[in-house]
């Protein structure tokens, strides 16, 4: 009995030996020294995040890793994905060294679906992670390379009043544009009303669809959520006042736009500005903020604490302290763009900084191999109300012989400003066909 007991003593002292020994050896650094937030935001003094998105450096971003074994860890990542403000991917497995810890896996979003792969290795005080194989939820209806419809016109039922402007009638006319990049519909009646939205609607739809062309050949919706476009930075050609004028009663042909795009040259957009994701339905554009920043503040000396301040004010949702940082920002570059921004009253600042940080909301139909992207009323109304603010930045765009006439494109942009709001119902946005190549 006395030699089971010393036996059975011995069992137990070797066995909990083993156990403590299992728990103190994480195969790495102790946990306690990698768990923490890892950044690269610009405000961080010491960024510890090496952060590459399907190849691409991203920036601006956090990652929080955790580990209490060293066996398994919890990372999460900070609107890194579109769409994904926060994504928790738990349980994922380590393998550790002297070191640190690697690991690797397959994630998805919980709100797009994105489907992903990961690859990570945590020391202490920095996380390298790439993001690869990125895979959008619904990337097989909408992404692709789409370019800018050429302008057709034919038969389209309107509004037309008689010569007295008693009676409206709609009436078959031909001529009219049935496609072109701009895309505008209005539920209107036969009334002056309606004959007047009609009248501002294709007129803004002529001019955008006259300038469009001249701006941007094709935008590409990437699997990975990223959207590039090939643009042409090269002044505008045969804008005058008698042209966009002209576009109130005459409708735009292709043929008035070719002479001005023919020797334009086209240059590719750097990744990583824009993406999109689906929600609810809805085609979400967002913007990176932290990247078109820090583009900017690499192409003039701006103070790099202003800059800081301005990531900082954007990523806690503060519209106001954003909106007095950009006025010291624009103190050193009395740039037009940014003059407009911090003149606009407080409601409208809000509701543009909404859309910045949250992304612009927009619904994509297709019919006859033609996709429209495009806001519906609700999403149209700040900017039809912000339209007359508009003036001095579009005014301080045009040639120097045309700034003259600042009080007609005051009137103008009034006008179409009330025309936009009184339907019930209206559609403004982009139209584009599929281009052939991917």
């Amino acid at each position: 009995m006395k030699k089971i007991s010393i036996l059975m003593t011995g069992f137990l002292v070797i066995t909990l030996s083993l156990l403590t020994s299992c728990d103190n050896d994480h195969y790495g650094p102790a946990p306690v020294d990698v768990t923490a937030n890892y950044s690269n935001k610009l405000s961080n003094p010491n960024p510890n995040l090496i952060l590459t998105y399907n190849g691409e450096t991203m920036i601006g971003k956090s990652v929080d890793f955790s580990t209490v074994t060293g066996e398994t860890a919890i990372v999460t990542l900070y609107d890194i994905l579109p769409g994904e403000k926060e994504l928790k991917m738990a349980s994922i497995p380590l393998s550790g060294d002297e070191e640190g810890y690697s690991f690797s896996g397959s994630g998805m979003g919980e709100n797009t679906l994105t489907s992903f792969r990961y690859e990570g290795r945590v020391t202490k005080g920095q996380l390298t992670l790439n993001i690869s194989n990125l895979h959008m939820g619904n990337a097989e209806l909408w992404a692709n390379t789409y370019k800018l419809p050429t302008v057709i016109n034919g038969i389209k039922r309107i509004v037309v009043g008689d010569i007295w402007g008693d009676e409206y009638t709609w009436q078959e006319v031909d001529g009219q544009v049935l496609n072109a990049s701009c895309y505008f519909y209005a539920d209107i009646e036969a009334s002056e009303s309606g004959a007047t939205t009609q009248t501002w609607g294709n007129a803004i739809q002529n001019i955008l669809s006259y300038i469009l062309p001249q701006v941007l050949q094709d935008i590409t919706l990437r699997a990975d959520g990223n959207i590039t476009a090939s643009y042409s930075n090269e002044p505008l050609s045969g804008l005058d006042m008698e042209t966009i004028f002209g576009f109130l009663s005459v409708p735009l042909t292709q043929d008035m736009i070719t002479p001005h795009i023919a020797n334009r040259k086209y240059i590719p957009s750097p990744k990583g500005f824009a993406n999109w994701h689906q929600k609810n339905d809805k085609f979400i554009l967002k913007l990176n903020l932290a990247n078109i920043i820090s583009q900017i503040a690499s192409d003039k000396h701006i103070d790099a604490n202003i800059i800081n301040a301005i990531i900082d004010a954007i990523s806690q949702m503060d519209p106001m302290k954003l909106k007095e940082l950009l006025t010291t920002l624009n103190q050193s570059l009395n740039n037009d763009t940014l003059g407009f921004l911090i003149n606009i009253n407080d409601t409208s600042f809000k509701a543009l900084f909404n859309w910045l940080t949250t992304g612009i909301p927009m619904l994509v139909t297709s019919k006859e191999g033609h996709t429209h992207i495009y806001l519906d009323k609700e999403e149209f109304t700040p900017i039809a109300k912000l339209l007359p603010d508009l003036s001095p930045l579009v005014i301080s765009m045009l040639p120097e012989d045309m700034q003259a006439l600042g009080s007609i494109i005051s009137a103008f942009l009034d006008g179409i400003s009330k025309a936009f709001l009184s339907p019930q119902k209206i559609e403004f946005g982009l139209e584009l066909v599929q281009s052939n190549k991917k």
